[in-house]
């Protein structure tokens, strides 16, 4: 199961290194970088280099519901979206980085994520252009963090 979580989050991520080069909004290219680097940063073995990956990805997740406030056309849905999945994984993410208990119930906050990227999906998906490659980063690690606490609950 590992290496489909491994193979989601690494097609996740040329995902949005594609979109670096397909975004014209700069805030958003930033964004899309800085998510690339922290997924290949979390892959290098060494442990304290590592861990820079998460919290350059708590950082992407920051940016991700600052970037919601930088552009006041944005209509209430998308400042929804964009709050509601990079927030959703924020918690997770500062959940993992403080090891603070009830881990598992804040992987369960990507639940938000994941419907929240089936409304982008299902509504109108070229008002979100620019957005589409961090937020897809976004739903793959709901998605991962998820499915796992869930598993691990079933069993």
């Amino acid at each position: 199961m590992v290496l489909v979580y491994l193979a989601l989050i690494i097609l996740a991520g040329l995902f949005a290194l594609f979109h670096i080069f397909k975004t014209k909004d700069k805030f958003a290219r930033i964004i899309n970088i800085t998510f690339v680097v922290s997924i290949g940063v979390t892959f290098i073995q060494v442990r304290e280099i590592a861990i820079d990956g998460y919290y350059l990805f708590a950082i992407g997740c920051l940016m991700s519901i600052l970037y919601a406030f930088s552009d006041g056309s944005f209509s209430p849905t998308k400042k929804g979206v964009l709050i509601g999945s990079g927030g959703a994984q924020l918690i997770g993410v500062l959940f993992f980085l403080g090891q603070y208990p009830y881990l598992q119930i804040a992987y369960l906050a990507g639940l938000i994520t994941i419907g929240l990227f089936f409304i982008v999906v299902s509504k109108n998906i070229k008002n979100y252009a620019n957005e589409i490659g961090f937020l897809a980063v976004l739903m793959a690690d709901a998605v991962i963090k998820a499915t796992a606490t869930l598993i691990a609950y079933a069993s």
